[in-house]
């Protein structure tokens, strides 16, 4: 993995793991004290077993509000697993289907060691042929390259230690989308530098040094992480877009992403549209003609 995407997963999940450990000591510490030293000693015990990969699939269903596919998705996604299989992608990983939808969800994408998880939409979409199985299948072989290329570490352990974090993160961008709107908190916001280190040296002065971290770390987030997170997906997205050439399915993606008038840049279709070096889907011994044969 290039220095400089380790470096930029460390800037943006350091932040997160502070955040959070610090809330969840500060839920245990408000409960009564038999409940709080339990729920702490639970929580460790259950982070664990997730860092070690013991009932990932049910964790991953809990924290990503998925649930496994009907036998009527599994009939419309039929077609699709064959091409996955012919391509060697995604292979062994359950099949979810996501139960809540937000405007960053991805139509799919890879979570764990064993779970390819799906948006209602797409398995819609492909029932319907909004999306042709070429298409759903540059789709997944794009979200498995974004997965091959962050390698991300103990991932469904990260995202129930950062539960908190995420929770709070979607309130604070609730409460800004409607705070935006408002001139006053439209100059509070731009002036959030200096209102933060206000409330750290209040804090720290007054004794109260965990709150002022917090509050230090929040603030600094709402600058640095922004920036972090457009540069590494950049970074992802140019890697999972080769991973996509490779296979024969950079023009496929481009049209795709026409038809649905999705931003998409002159280099990003250049990019795309660049001749693997690896030949077509024959890279695999198979073709799709072989496929729907």
């Amino acid at each position: 993995m290039p220095i400089v995407l380790v470096v930029l997963k460390t800037v943006l999940v350091a932040p997160a793991v502070l955040v959070s450990v610090l809330l969840w000591l500060l839920v245990f510490a408000v409960l009564p004290s038999g409940m709080g030293i339990l729920g702490f000693l639970v929580g460790v015990a259950t982070w664990m077993l997730l860092v070690v990969g013991t009932s990932e699939q049910l964790a991953v269903r809990v924290l990503v509000w998925a649930r496994p596919t009907t036998a009527a998705e599994q009939i419309v996604l039929g077609g699709l697993m064959t091409h996955l299989r012919a391509l060697e992608a995604a292979v062994g990983r359950e099949v979810l289907v996501c139960r809540s939808v937000g405007t960053r969800t991805p139509p799919v994408r890879l979570v764990g060691r064993g779970a390819l998880v799906m948006t209602p939409w797409m398995v819609e979409a492909i029932d319907r042929g909004w999306l042709t199985l070429e298409e759903a299948t540059a789709l997944v072989v794009h979200a498995e390259g974004r997965y091959q290329i962050e390698r991300p570490p103990c991932e469904v352990a990260v995202l129930g230690l950062t539960l908190l974090w995420r929770l709070l993160a979607a309130f604070g961008r609730g409460i800004g989308s409607i705070g935006q709107r408002i001139p006053v908190v439209r100059f509070a916001w731009s002036a959030r530098g200096v209102v933060g280190a206000v409330a750290v040296v209040q804090q720290v002065s007054e004794g109260r040094v965990i709150l002022g971290v917090l509050a230090g770390t929040i603030v600094t987030s709402t600058y640095l992480l922004p920036t972090a997170e457009r540069v590494k997906a950049a970074q992802v997205e140019a890697g999972a877009d080769a991973i996509v050439v490779r296979h024969g399915l950079g023009s496929v993606l481009v049209d795709l992403l026409r038809r649905y008038q999705l931003p998409l840049s002159l280099e990003r279709v250049q990019r795309l549209q660049a001749k693997s070096l690896d030949g077509d889907w024959m890279r695999h011994g198979t073709s799709l003609e072989l496929v729907r044969s």
